[in-house]
């Protein structure tokens, strides 16, 4: 089963290493300067605005390859064909017993494999792709049922210890930590002592990976893991024009933002105004940009309401054209493969940045070739939008709403229920750059590829989902189901010895 899998995805990937570059970008240059860092043992320069996780990632791929866009290509698509394997993998051990589950398994990494999307951010030197490991990882953690309290401990570690480098590569992933933990609690349920010890284990390897860069932030007083997730709530709401008006501002911001006023959707201004005012970095800024937030939405939930569906679209690449964003960043990010960076007037054809990077030179590389550049393009200005994210959206919630027909799968749907916090999260911010929720979208293959197994076991007579808890843990018949009779064999007929 997995070996189909793997030849697809590893077939695409190679095309893919073959035609197309690494695409460095503004954001790009400074995850594989901080990843030279680490590598080289040199005290990080990280702001307080980043986290470590994708330039450690970095890091490990120079120690393995060299400082070179080449290392970084084949280790991003690596994770892609670990993730389609993840994907099959978990459907097959989740669904074991029931209806076409093989056949699920392969569809559902094989349909990973080949989501577009995802391929195309491999050849970009930023978290997605590596995002996207993460998320199919924990979840595939979450849904395994230890079938023994020691296999449970290590798993617990795991899942906490990935948790953490979830963390490190984007904060937004502590919004998945309560769902995926306890929804692994309840799947892998013994008592409520074990349940104390797995809950142990998972505080440990989540405190592990975090802690370090923990202190590091609070010795330079920078709170938490990093700064700026409230900047980029008020950004949505600057974006939307739902900023209130009354909200009494100091001269010198009022000032800066009378100009971004007249043009709140300009990304440019947007971020001119913030570093007028030093808004990531100074904590008095970021707090008067926090009240402003909360005062906006208390003044105009109506409007937050009405916009926060529109945004929830936006995180699933839907952008009708009566909306107010009615232009998809990740299909733009997909077009721009195919771009010769030469002809805008950049450094190499695989360059796409403006900032001053000196160290970029290494990680020069040709231009996209071939038809994985053409149909770049064309699925920039050709894909459906919404697709594949809704259909895989609409499978995950269903899936979820059927794992809560049985107590013994309330855990599956809590992890579902996780997938999609994350992907709320960045709906709740108002943010129109969908390629946030892609480890969302990643994920969701999984419960899409449960769906049709589970849903026939439900109505299947002696299925886990008919099944008491008990019995599920054991695969023997639920007591109150009848059980076939037992034929009793006919006495042999024996001839006693002679005395």
């Amino acid at each position: 089963m997995l070996v189909v899998v793997f030849i697809i995805a590893a077939t695409a990937r190679v095309w893919m290493l073959g035609s197309m570059p690494l695409i460095i970008t503004n954001d790009s240059t400074g995850y594989l300067e901080w990843g030279r860092e680490f590598a080289s043992g040199k005290a990080t320069t990280i702001p307080p605005i980043r986290t470590p996780g994708y330039p450690l990632f970095l890091a490990a791929v120079y120690d393995t390859f060299g400082v070179n866009a080449v290392g970084v290509l084949i280790a991003q698509h690596a994770l892609g064909v670990l993730s389609a394997l993840i994907v099959a993998a978990a459907v097959a051990r989740a669904t074991r017993g029931l209806p076409l589950s093989r056949g699920c398994a392969i569809a559902a990494g094989v349909l990973s494999s080949l989501d577009p999307w995802q391929l195309a951010f491999e050849s970009y030197a930023l978290t997605e792709t590596l995002s996207c490991f993460c998320m199919v990882l924990a979840v595939a953690l979450a849904l395994l049922r230890p079938q023994r309290a020691g296999t449970g401990l290590v798993i617990g570690l795991l899942l906490g210890a990935l948790l953490g480098f979830a963390c490190l590569v984007r904060p937004s992933f502590q919004s998945v930590i309560p769902f995926l933990a306890l929804g692994w609690l309840l799947h892998s349920w013994r008592s409520w002592r074990w349940a104390a010890v797995y809950t142990a284990a998972l505080a440990i390897g989540l405190g592990a990976t975090i802690a370090p860069w923990l202190a590091h932030n609070h010795r330079r007083n920078v709170p938490g893991l990093a700064t700026g997730t409230e900047v980029l709530m008020w950004t949505g709401l600057c974006r939307t024009s739902l900023l209130s008006d009354t909200f009494e501002l100091p001269p010198e911001v009022a000032t800066a933002y009378a100009t971004l006023k007249a043009d709140p959707k300009h990304e440019g201004k947007v971020h001119e105004f913030l570093n007028a005012i030093n808004g990531w970095y100074d904590p008095t800024r970021r707090q008067l940009l926090v009240d402003w937030t909360r005062a906006s939405i208390r003044e105009n939930p109506g409007r937050y309401a009405s916009v926060l569906f529109e945004a929830g679209l936006w995180q699933l690449n839907r952008f009708p054209k009566n909306s107010i964003f009615t232009y998809s960043e990740t299909a733009g990010f997909t077009g721009r493969l195919g771009l010769d960076g030469t002809k805008y007037g950049f450094a190499a054809p695989n360059f796409q940045f403006n900032a001053v990077a000196p160290g970029m030179a290494t990680f020069a590389m040709p231009g996209g070739v071939g038809p994985p550049a053409r149909a770049a393009r064309w699925l920039e200005l050709h894909h459906i939008e919404g697709l594949p994210q809704i259909p895989l959206l609409l499978g995950a919630v269903l899936c979820g709403v059927a794992g809560l027909r049985r107590r013994a799968t309330w855990g599956v749907s809590l992890v579902i229920a996780g997938t999609g916090a994350y992907y709320f999260a960045h709906a709740a911010m108002l943010l129109p750059f969908s390629r946030y929720s892609m480890p969302a979208w990643a994920a969701w293959y999984i419960p899409l590829g449960m769906l049709i197994p589970l849903s026939a076991g439900l109505f299947r007579r002696g299925s886990p989902a008919r099944m008491t808890e008990e019995a599920y843990k054991s695969g023997s018949p639920a007591p109150n189901e009848a059980r076939p009779a037992t034929p009793v064999p006919a006495p042999v007929p024996t001839q006693e010895p002679v005395s």
